[in-house]
């Protein structure tokens, strides 16, 4: 059992390296050639689409009707967080997620970002792109936008933990002195990445 331990949490390293390393070079091959611009698909390119977020009516009522019927177990009185999460911060977060959270404004949110996704080593990667132009523009230059910068979240975790920083560092007027385009990718498996679905060999 130990063994096949080793080998499984193996397998969760080499495809955490290969997504991150993996994803990242190719993601910043494809979009930030000479020009810096999203390319159209070619027969040398991986197809690159448009997306935006649009969770399905039928999701949404799904997750409310599971929360409406979660069950809590017991707990001590006064217990807090001594033995777990505490009930009374659980109940006020499941009342939250039922009766004051708008899914549809969040939506709406994340899609102010250009989103797309790409076909790479068989697996569609879902990524944010924003394009920042150059305000002034140099003869010798042959980029007319700002230098690339790549966001990746955490893991586990969701592009959603970058929105803010992007939003930041691509202002004309970013704190940082100068604006950034930036490339987010959506690690495999995560957000609306799709996800591996075979195990990569461990030597």
């Amino acid at each position: 059992h130990q063994q096949d331990h080793r080998i499984h949490r193996a397998n969760m390293m080499v495809m955490m390296v290969r997504s991150f390393s993996f994803v990242a070079l190719v993601v910043l091959l494809l979009l930030f050639s000479p020009g810096h611009h999203v390319r159209a698909s070619s027969d040398a390119s991986p197809a690159i689409q448009p997306f935006s977020i649009q969770v399905s009516q039928d999701v949404l009522d799904d997750l409310q009707s599971r929360l409406k019927r979660t069950r809590l177990p017991d707990q001590y009185k006064d217990a807090g967080w001594t033995y777990g999460f505490d009930h009374g911060y659980l109940k006020e977060l499941l009342h939250y997620w039922q009766h004051s959270y708008d899914w549809r404004k969040q939506e709406a949110m994340l899609n102010k970002l250009p989103q797309y996704t790409v076909d790479i080593d068989g697996v569609s990667i879902h990524f944010v792109h924003v394009i920042v132009p150059k305000r002034d523009k140099a003869n010798n230059d042959d980029n007319d936008v700002m230098t690339p910068i790549l966001f990746l979240h955490g893991w586990p975790g969701s592009f959603f933990e970058c929105t803010k920083y992007i939003q930041e560092v691509t202002r004309p007027d970013s704190i940082y002195g100068t604006s950034f385009s930036v490339v987010c990718p959506s690690l495999p498996g995560y957000g609306f990445s799709g996800r591996y679905l075979h195990l990569l060999p461990v030597s």
